[in-house]
Formats: C-alpha cells, structure tokens, sequence
C-alpha cells in the first residue's frame, strides 16, 4: 500500500514539473516582444477605393502592461501619434479611442512565426466619415 501511494505521489510530482516547465504564450510579454520593431505596412481602404501607399510603422511595448503595445503612424497618421492594441495569444484588439480627431477600432491576428500581422479596423473621421480598411504588417528585419 505504501509503495502504490509512492508511486502515485511521485507520477503527480513529475506531472506537475513537466506541466509547469511549458512555454507560457498567454499574450504576455514573450508575443509583445516579437512585435517589436518597424513594420512595412500595405493596405486597401473602402473609402478611398484602392490601395493606400506603402508606409512603416513602428510597434513598441508598454512599460508596465506587457499586453499592450502602442503603435506609432497607424493609418499613415504620424509618427507623433500612437494608436494602442492589446495582445491576448496571437490576436490583437484596437479598443475604441481617438487619435489625431479620429476614432479608431478593429482587430489584428499575428502569424505564428510572429512576421505578418492582418488587420481589419474602422477610422471615423470628425466629419462623420467611415473608412474600413484591410492591412498586412510585414516585420522589416
């Protein structure tokens, strides 16, 4: 009786040590880092009918919230302006704020080998305009 207690003490011991060694990819910091960087940016806007010219972006991470990134010359908007996304595993959510007089929402989902983003997000202007757009990130190396 003893032993078969042992031996069930020690297969849940080496259990929880294997299971408490895996990779933690919970969105946190590990996925934001990967983010990190300047990206090449292509995308196609509903409201002007055709593609946008090509621009760069550049993505940094929060200082104390790990799972938010900010990302500088969204929409081709500046590099004084940041618009901010959250990272929850390989998708990202742009929550409703204002930018530069313009609302901004959408989503983006990552590729697993962390070197193409796509987006799908709604820039409403001041005037009441609505402009949909598709965009592709490409990580610039």
């Amino acid at each position: 009786m003893k032993n078969r207690i042992y031996y069930l003490l020690l297969l849940f011991l080496t259990m929880f040590l294997i299971y408490s060694c895996e990779p933690n990819n919970s969105g946190g910091n590990d996925i934001a880092s990967r983010l990190e960087g300047k990206w090449a940016v292509s995308e196609t806007s509903s409201l002007f009918k055709s593609a946008l010219d090509a621009y760069d972006v550049f993505i940094t991470i929060d200082e104390i919230d790990s799972t938010t990134i900010y990302i500088s010359n969204f929409y081709g908007i500046g590099g004084t302006y940041d618009v901010r996304a959250t990272v929850n595993d390989l998708n990202l959510t742009i929550p409703k704020q204002t930018v530069n007089g313009s609302d901004f929402t959408g989503t983006g989902v990552i590729s697993k080998n962390y070197k193409t983003i796509t987006w799908k997000y709604k820039v409403v202007f001041e005037s009441g305009d609505v402009d949909n757009v598709d965009a592709t990130y490409q990580k610039v190396e």
